[in-house]
């Protein structure tokens, strides 16, 4: 049943700015009936985003982020108030309320990966780089190429990073065991191919995350979740430069984490490759970063 609920005059209000919308609505309900208003406005299901919040009319993207309370009348029920922490003064009559709406948190990029329902991610983007040294035994002169490149000729070469910070929000369940065990690897298929970007296999290396305390509240106003913010780094290295004639064709290979610039190349063969162990296991491992806005499956119960 719908808790009833009295328009009062000057009410709604509406804001909007070049940053977006907001809007505020005041009335009266039954004093006795917050818990079950709020309830009514914040959803059941605000433990996994909040995506049941109630609508302000005629603007979908806005939704409940606030419901303030406070009598209305001074009418009190006189009564003495053994226990703080369980009895409330009491009122006849009826609470007024302010209600604030916002627009509802989504993700900023429509070719992000997809998250868990009720959670959203936000990107940005930095850069960031590094300088290579190329063994001088692996170049020549481009005037002459009889002539001998001395060691004294540091060849240094700039490798471009561009870094993707990808925020994941009000997550209740995070996925701890696949954060550690992809930090430190790279991508094992694409990720990351914002606007069309490459983000081809190993050119992606997760370098790590943090994770913040995004909100706490209760399903049921009695027990208590947390939900949580994690900020993931992503550092995308593609050298470019990297196709290799075959026959009268060209092949493209991706250069990125696990690859280096060979001392002794032939001609018309490629010059990076990957650096194996004696296991053949490259320096950084391969990862699939899906995992890392999937929720892990809780245990069943029992």
């Amino acid at each position: 049943m719908s808790v009833p609920f009295y328009e009062l005059d000057g009410s709604p209000s509406r804001d909007r700015t070049r940053e977006g919308a907001t809007a505020h609505r005041k009335g009266l309900i039954p004093w006795s009936m917050i818990t079950d208003f709020e309830r009514e406005l914040m959803g059941d299901d605000s433990m996994f985003g909040g995506t049941s919040y109630a609508k302000f009319p005629g603007m979908d993207l806005l939704r409940v982020a606030r419901v303030h309370s406070e009598p209305c009348h001074d009418d009190q029920i006189v009564q003495l108030l053994e226990d703080i922490e369980s009895d409330l003064a009491q009122y006849e009559s009826y609470a007024e309320v302010t209600i604030d709406y916002a627009p509802l948190p989504e993700s900023n990029q429509d070719d992000l990966p997809e998250p868990e329902p009720g959670t959203f991610l936000t990107y940005r983007m930095g850069f960031g780089g590094e300088y290579m040294t190329i063994p001088f035994s692996a170049l020549h002169w481009e005037s002459d190429p009889t002539r001998p490149v001395r060691k004294e000729a540091v060849a240094a070469m700039r490798v471009p990073i561009i870094e993707h910070f990808l925020t994941w929000h009000r997550v209740v369940n995070p996925p701890w065991g696949a954060i550690r065990s992809c930090w430190g690897g790279v991508n094992n298929a694409p990720y990351l191919q914002l606007g069309g970007g490459v983000g081809s296999i190993g050119t992606v290396l997760f370098d790590g995350a943090t994770a913040a305390t995004d909100f706490q509240v209760s399903d049921d106003f009695d027990l208590l979740y947390t939900g949580w913010k994690l900020d993931y780094v992503f550092r995308e290295k593609n050298i470019r430069g990297m196709n290799y004639k075959v026959g009268e064709g060209e092949v493209a290979v991706a250069v990125g984490w696990n690859h280096s610039y060979r001392e002794h190349a032939v001609a018309g063969e490629g010059v990076w490759d990957r650096l194996l162990n004696v296991n053949d296991e490259p320096r950084h491992h391969y990862c699939d970063f899906a995992q890392l806005t999937q929720y892990v499956a809780l245990p069943a119960d029992g």
